[in-house]
């Protein structure tokens, strides 16, 4: 049991140092698109006189903004569940520690967490 928990904490040392390297990836690409967006609306508005695209700007950024924050608080209650019991309850410790165990363990899972990261889902 003692090597299993030194691998445990082995991995999540790695995982914690990937998410903040991705958190900060998915930062620079939600602003990256957020950017974009906004210099096609006004390049369409000033150069061509056509504002659908201001006029559209926020229903076009707000899905992914959303999209991305709803990641960012599943990714944060994930990993501050999956520690100590006393902060939230054995109960979220043990399911936030089976969400974890998904992000290693399938296929599946890994790839909707990597296209969370890229905003691609």
């Amino acid at each position: 049991m003692a090597s299993t928990v030194a691998i445990d904490r082995s991995c999540f040392a790695i995982f914690f140092r990937e998410i903040s390297i991705f958190r900060v990836i998915k930062g620079m690409n939600l602003a990256l698109f957020d950017v974009d967006i906004l210099g096609q609306a006004l390049h369409a508005a000033i150069l061509d006189g056509d504002h659908s695209k201001l006029d559209s700007y926020s229903d076009t950024v707000l899905p992914q903004i959303w999209n991305y924050q709803d990641f960012a608080v599943w990714m944060t209650d994930m990993m501050h569940d999956a520690g100590d019991p006393t902060l939230r309850g054995t109960f979220l410790q043990m399911t936030a520690r089976a969400r974890l165990d998904n992000l290693f363990n399938s296929k599946t899972a890994a790839l909707l967490h990597s296209q969370y990261q890229l905003g691609t889902n």
